[in-house]
């Protein structure tokens, strides 16, 4: 007797959103984090290394590769770099590493120290020469940030927490002419939000500034707590965002801070050295927008958000801003 073998149906797969459905495979085991690149470097190749152009299309590291590590690359050969960062309690590697360093050009330059350390770095900087060049500073105490606020050579100050915050603003807008920049987490959003006394000159002088951070994991962004709601608030208020599109923040946000050099990015030869460059791209590169993104007049020059935030709150976050259908409806 034949037997009646009964067809089998084809296995449904979850229904994929527009934006998932443009990710890379690696997406459902999480977004891209070291542990995945070391495995990648040994199935496939050395990261900066040339290969056939069409089969790094197909490689999962080639966004950090191909896309951004040769203009890492490039920068540091012609001295382009947009940002320097000095951490004064981080030391060069070599005395070649601190000449690449000093050899670039860079547009800002972001000093990280004590009080004291900072004002003796900005007395004889190797970048003297740039004279349109913006120096931001980032304090690691609050012992004397008056002196860094008078500064003239400084345009901003970095803060990190509540009582650093504290302690800029009460220095007052008639005594200071930088600006001020926060790094923002839940508790520095509620107290600005119940201390409109406080922040008020600020705001009115357009001085405050507020900064969103990258995280690698979703739960490092969970308790940071600052999601689209806090940002929205926050622009409500007159707070200027930083690292933050303009479909969140405002038609004054500015664009988070990419191609930074610093001083742990450079091996013992100058050279861009892989592995804290693969952090770098991680925290301060890795940026992906939504599929709608495309019908958003700021497309071209907006990079999106970081990943980190939208594995959190989704790609729904992101929303064109005067988008060409409507510009041809009116």
């Amino acid at each position: 007797m034949q037997r009646c073998v009964r067809p089998r149906e084809p296995r449904s797969r979850p229904e994929e959103s527009s934006d998932e459905a443009q990710l890379p495979r690696w997406w459902s085991r999480g977004a891209l984090n070291s542990d995945e690149v070391e495995v990648g470097q040994d199935r496939s190749h050395r990261l900066g290394t040339h290969h056939h152009r069409v089969r790094c299309n197909y490689c999962f590291l080639k966004c950090l590769c191909h896309d951004h590590m040769f203009a890492y690359r490039e920068r540091l050969v012609d001295g382009t770099f947009e940002r320097v960062r000095i951490d004064l309690d981080v030391e060069t590697v070599s005395q070649r590493a601190a000449m690449v360093l000093d050899n670039q050009r860079p547009e800002v330059l972001h000093v990280q120290g004590t009080e004291t350390d900072i004002l003796h770095y900005l007395v004889d900087h190797p970048y003297q020469t740039q004279s349109d060049m913006q120096v931001v500073v980032e304090p690691r105490t609050n012992e004397d940030l008056a002196s860094v606020m008078q500064n003239p050579q400084v345009s901003r100050m970095v803060v990190r927490g509540l009582t650093s915050l504290e302690c800029a603003l009460a220095v007052g807008t008639e005594h200071t002419q930088i600006d001020v920049e926060v790094v923002l987490d839940s508790e520095i959003v509620a107290w600005i939000g119940a201390n409109s006394q406080h922040v008020g000159p600020w705001i009115a002088a357009d001085r405050l500034f507020g900064r969103l951070s990258n995280f690698e994991t979703i739960s490092a962004v969970k308790e940071n707590g600052v999601g689209p709601d806090e940002l929205r608030l926050l622009a409500e208020i007159g707070v200027r965002l930083v690292n933050v599109p303009t479909c969140l923040g405002g038609a004054k946000v500015e664009e988070g801070a990419h191609y930074v050099l610093s001083r742990d990015l450079l091996d013992e030869q100058g050279n861009l050295s892989v592995t804290p460059y693969v952090q770098r791209y991680i925290e301060g590169e890795y940026y992906k927008k939504s599929l709608r993104c495309k019908d958003c007049s700021l497309h071209d020059r907006c990079r999106g958000m970081h990943i980190g935030f939208l594995r959190t709150h989704g790609f729904s976050v992101l929303q064109p801003v005067g988008s060409l259908s409507e510009q041809i409806a009116c």
